[in-house]
């Protein structure tokens, strides 16, 4: 056997074994989903989303997620956010993309609180009402969410400083009450 064959082998051997090995990591996390594993759910459906292991399918990733986010996952709810706002394995419906990104928002997630802030920046699926969009952008940005930061500047372009301390007022109530905490990826 020349050297070119047995280096060919030896990569097929070694994607054959990863390949093996997904498969199974994919069967075991669909079991995990299957008997209600919140977390198990969420990363099935990100496997469908990329297609890392098994064929892309927006459907499916699309269902998995959601009951992940119906569970109160956060980091589910702004993803399923984000699916309804593109259109991916469901119909485009951005008015309910907000209402989980504001349900993940709520439970500190940065960027969710990014993705709320985005859509009333632009009256995007809610009313367009700077204040509200600076506010949640300042619970993002203090988390250090670049794209908080970003917008955030590109408001202060149109909005009164009356505006922006009533915003950043706001910001600091929400986390005073105790809401801040919570899951922040």
């Amino acid at each position: 056997m020349g050297k070119y064959t047995a280096l060919f082998v030896t990569i097929m051997f070694v994607l054959s074994c990863t390949l093996w090995a997904n498969q199974n990591a994919v069967k075991d996390l669909e079991a995990r989903a299957l008997e209600g594993d919140a977390e198990a759910q969420f990363t099935l459906g990100l496997t469908y989303a990329t297609g890392l292991g098994v064929e892309q399918n927006f459907d499916l990733a699309f269902r998995w997620i959601q009951k992940s986010a119906e569970q109160g996952k956060a980091h589910a709810q702004d993803y399923l956010g984000i699916m309804l706002e593109e259109g991916r394995g469901t119909h485009k419906d951005v008015s309910l993309a907000a209402s989980y990104f504001i349900r993940a928002a709520q439970q500190g997630n940065s960027n969710a609180q990014y993705n709320i802030g985005r859509l009333h920046a632009y009256g995007t699926g809610v009313p367009q009402n700077f204040v509200i969009a600076y506010m949640w952008l300042e619970l993002s940005a203090s988390m250090n969410n670049a794209s908080s930061l970003a917008l955030q500047a590109k408001l202060k372009e149109v909005m009164t400083p009356e505006e922006i301390r009533e915003a950043q007022k706001l910001a600091r109530e929400w986390r005073q009450s105790g809401r801040a905490g919570g899951e922040t990826r």
